[in-house]
């Protein structure tokens, strides 16, 4: 049985693929060391070896850079989600609105009522400009500081009692408070004047 096992495997030996393969490798080293030989003739003038180096440096300088802004850009996001989380707790118990709000690691917002998950459609329009009004604060407290703050009464939709705990609330972030409101009486006596107006003209 040994016998007969040699025998076989001398006739499905394979022959001659190992030196087509060497030979190639040779090939390609010979080719190779040509290339590089012709390069070498060609030249590099020192001026523009020097030129390229002072670009690779310049490169690595700006990747340096741009790694060490995106860290302080990643900080200074997560320090305003984490301030947003704390403002909006904060305020939402303050105005007596029984939600709480965060921001997600994938920076999505997301609203909660006694630990249910809220579409914000869903909300009140008060609760809905409470917390856009945290994301301006956020803003405010994290990036810049700004001298005052402007309400507009009239889009706030909070009872009196409510939006003078926001007054007091916001002017401990600024040093004034500018507040808007619209005077409706203005429009109705302009209305009434031009009724009389017409009424004299008909007489």
């Amino acid at each position: 049985m040994e016998d007969r096992f040699n025998k076989n495997a001398e006739m499905i030996r394979v022959t001659g693929g190992e030196n087509v393969i060497t030979k190639r490798i040779n090939e390609l080293i010979n080719k190779k060391s040509q290339l590089e030989y012709e390069l070498s003739n060609l030249g590099i003038p020192a001026s523009t070896l020097n030129k390229i180096k002072e670009k690779e440096k310049e490169i690595e300088e700006l990747e340096a850079k741009s790694q060490e802004l995106q860290q302080e850009y990643i900080r200074r996001l997560t320090v305003a989600k984490e301030e947003f989380t704390r403002i909006a707790n904060s305020l939402m118990k303050e105005l007596d609105f029984d939600l709480e709000a965060e921001i997600t690691p994938d920076f999505t917002l997301t609203v909660k009522r006694n630990g249910t998950l809220m579409d914000l459609r869903k909300l009140s329009s008060s609760e809905r400009t409470s917390l856009a009004l945290v994301l301006v604060i956020t803003a405010i407290k994290s990036y810049f500081k700004t001298p005052f703050f402007i309400v507009d009464e009239s889009f706030m939709t909070f009872d009196q009692r409510r939006f003078q705990k926001l007054v007091n609330y916001l002017g401990d972030l600024t040093e004034y408070i500018i507040i808007t409101r619209s005077d409706e009486n203005v429009g109705l006596t302009r209305e009434e004047r031009e009724e009389e107006k017409q009424v004299s003209v008909s007489q």
